[in-house]
């Protein structure tokens, strides 16, 4: 093969090179696989569907001493804002079923464990146990920026998740 061959043949090569890189290019940046630095928190804040978790039951590490409640979020955009209310204030007290429920956010705020903290995908706080047979209960949620979550109205039982805490 001469130079001028060779030469052809390898730019035909970087040619269907760079449009395989395009397209795998396209294809990753239409899957979200790729995100971009648009803010000084670091890369982008969305990233797909918001979720979280959490465990339930719940027991302190020492009894008669506070019980600790995780929730983890993932997903949504940042940043989050979690949210935890004593069942003491769900369907007595601050009334925040019924309140949620028609859409009245006047009264969350009390709740807020993080206030909108970049970069908290998951937070600890702590709470006070039932007895070690009747478990005392809180109904725990996330936000996120975009307002991904189902705090309020008809179908928010399916977003909140409600957890037991006993004493050990």
């Amino acid at each position: 093969m001469d130079d001028h061959s060779h030469r052809a043949a390898t730019m035909k090569k970087i040619k269907r090179f760079r449009k395989c890189l395009l397209l795998i290019t396209a294809i990753m940046a239409a899957a979200g696989l790729f995100c971009c630095n648009t803010s000084e928190t670091g890369p982008d804040e969305t990233n797909g569907y918001l979720s979280f978790s959490t465990v339930s039951p719940v027991r302190p590490v020492v009894q008669g001493k506070l019980a600790e409640i995780v929730i983890s979020a993932s997903g949504g955009t940042l940043p989050y804002t979690f949210f935890i209310i004593p069942e003491t204030q769900w369907q007595a007290g601050d009334m925040m079923h019924e309140m949620l429920t028609r859409n009245d956010f006047s009264r969350l705020h009390r709740y807020e464990v993080t206030r909108k903290l970049y970069g908290s995908h998951k937070i600890s706080a702590q709470v006070q146990p039932g007895t070690s047979s009747i478990a005392r209960y809180y109904w725990v949620a996330v936000q996120d920026e975009a307002e991904n979550g189902t705090l309020s109205g008809t179908n928010m039982l399916a977003w909140w998740k409600r957890v037991a805490v006993y004493d050990l």
